[in-house]
């Protein structure tokens, strides 16, 4: 696939901003997601994410960021992106049905960066072989042969509950720039649709077909 270009990042502001919401224990998901079809001999989904720095993460909690393809149904996806749970790591996760492979011990960016993140195929049309790239480079170790094809892609964060800060603020939101799906390694924008689980709480902006940004609207920075 083609490499992502790695932007200039935005100024590293203040972050762990306590949201001031109750711990419920529920997931909430906000940025967008894309409703084309990619089923395809090389199939993938990249986007440029910022490393938003050091979001308030709830005691036992966890924030993601993240880009995924998505099979047929919501228990098919494989998943590449940045995790603070309270540690900063990248982090890889497949699920078939409910049987989990996931690496959370990878080597962070840098926060207050911008990487280039890429969930991709690889292995041609008869191949649900999965592999995660950050910046290019292969992370994680691949999903080996799991069964199901992709069919769209989704680029969210993510928290585990109200009590979470969602990556990025109001002035310093969470940004995926430079979105593209690919499909027999044709490269598509990626032109989304909101997600936005609670729009009081948290802020979804799409820019462009290949730009989206999110945030915690409770939180300035």
């Amino acid at each position: 696939m083609a490499a992502g270009v790695v932007l200039s990042s935005p100024a590293v502001a203040s972050a762990s901003c306590y949201p001031g919401r109750p711990n419920d224990s529920n997931y909430y998901f906000t940025g967008w997601n894309s409703p084309q079809v990619v089923y395809g001999e090389a199939t993938a989904n990249s986007s440029n994410i910022y490393n938003y720095p050091s979001p308030y993460v709830y005691p036992g909690s966890g924030d993601f960021s993240w880009v995924m393809l998505n099979g047929t149904v919501g228990t098919e996806y494989a998943q590449v992106g940045w995790v603070q749970d309270p540690g900063r790591n990248t982090f890889t996760e497949w699920n078939t049905h409910g049987v989990i492979g996931d690496n959370f011990s990878i080597t962070p960016q840098t926060p207050g960066t911008t990487s280039w993140y890429e969930v991709d195929t690889l292995g041609g049309q008869i191949s649900t072989d999965y592999c995660f790239f950050v910046n290019g480079n292969e992370v994680g170790g691949c999903s080996g042969y799991i069964g199901w094809y992709a069919s769209y892609g989704e680029d969210n964060s993510e928290i585990h509950t109200a009590a979470d800060q969602m990556p990025g603020g109001i002035y310093q939101p969470e940004v995926w720039n430079n979105a593209f799906l690919f499909n027999n390694n044709v490269q598509q924008n990626f032109n989304g649709s909101l997600v936005n689980y609670n729009p009081a709480w948290f802020n979804a902006v799409v820019y462009s077909q290949t730009m989206a940004q999110a945030g915690d609207a409770y939180c300035s920075s």
